[in-house]
């Protein structure tokens, strides 16, 4: 090394600042190719992994479309629709009163119910109104009744009081837990994004469920509300099958998506939001109640800044009593890169 700079001091500068040019770029050359060669291996081990996830997807009888979903390049679609040999119809009312009448007006007709093993998204409610859903929500009782029947498991199963949860309101009141600084906010309603709920469901406490969906339907501004997308996991429980669909199908703008054989949570989602149609993608639990201004703290925000991922405050609901609790801001929702 020594002679070799010796022999470098030797030659005459123009000569020196040449080398030293071929030097530096033979080295981002070298640093070039080899980080070409890194991107090469990780391809081919991408093709590898996904080639293999399809062929364990054949076995299973389902196929794979290359469909971007938020960042996710494939996921699994949906079944041929099979039309069902019955449908499910509204029944009629023996000499209804004129307020029956003006009551049932609202309701939409039933549309057919899905077959197990199909996995579709249809519009329920198509006719119905979000803006009308305050004038018919108190007609659904009867039928919600009816819902609450049906043979279920005991409330340890849920790790929760489903018997309890059943006897309350899925239209209960609870307290705006809003910081006073929230209180003051105003939104232009017409400038924010639409956006869709994805709320997947496995074994889940059927007043839960809906109290879920009724709660974002209750709170959520029409303009800024697509669709609610309930995606089934495969649940095997009478309650969560043919009464659930006769229940749906009075809400508005609530989707149903029914699996065959269980996808797990993430698959679930990523098929929730294949069907969405909604500006932004809201992923919620099944047992999850909405508060004042839940939505359209979200879309202002990610109006402001389209590349944000917004969690919310994150407020308890008791286990045993059902009870709305206030945490003060010290729940925060948080993501990981599995979507977990």
């Amino acid at each position: 090394m020594l002679r070799l700079y010796r022999l470098w001091r030797m030659w005459p500068r123009s000569v020196q600042r040449w080398g030293m040019r071929l030097l530096v770029l033979s080295l981002i050359t070298t640093v070039y190719f080899i980080i070409s060669a890194a991107r090469a291996g990780d391809h081919d081990r991408s093709e590898y992994i996904t080639q293999k996830r399809d062929e364990k997807l054949e076995k299973h009888g389902s196929t794979v479309n290359p469909t971007p979903i938020i960042g996710i390049t494939r996921d699994i679609t949906a079944k041929p629709i099979i039309p069902p040999k019955n449908t499910s119809k509204l029944k009629a009312v023996n000499n209804p009163s004129p307020s029956k009448i003006a009551a049932s007006a609202h309701l939409p007709t039933a549309p057919p119910k899905p077959h197990l093993g199909d996995i579709e998204g249809l519009i329920l409610a198509a006719n119905a109104s979000h803006e009308d859903w305050p004038k018919y929500r108190h007609t659904l009782t009867g039928i919600q009744n009816k819902l609450f029947k049906f043979e279920r498991p005991p409330d340890a199963k849920y790790n929760l009081n489903a018997t309890l949860s059943d006897g309350i309101s899925l239209d209960r009141m609870i307290p705006d837990t809003r910081p006073n600084e929230c209180l003051k906010l105003q939104y232009e309603i017409d400038d924010l994004p639409r956006a869709s709920v994805i709320i997947p469901f496995y074994f889940e406490s059927l007043s839960m469920l809906l109290r879920t969906v009724h709660s974002i339907l209750n709170r959520s501004p029409p303009k800024l509300l697509a669709d609610i997308i309930l995606v089934d996991d495969a649940n095997e429980e009478e309650y969560l099958r043919d009464p659930l669909w006769d229940y749906l199908i009075h809400l508005p703008k609530v989707r149903l998506i029914r699996h065959d054989v269980r996808q797990g949570l993430i698959r679930s989602r990523m098929q929730g939001a294949r069907a969405a149609t909604g500006d932004v993608i809201i992923f919620l639990d099944s047992h999850t109640e909405a508060n004042n201004n839940w939505l359209e703290e979200i879309l202002s925000q990610i109006k402001r800044d389209p590349h944000v991922v917004v969690q919310p405050l994150v407020d308890d609901i008791d286990a045993q009593t059902i009870k709305y609790g206030i945490t003060g801001g010290n729940n925060i929702g948080i993501m990981s890169w599995d979507l977990k």
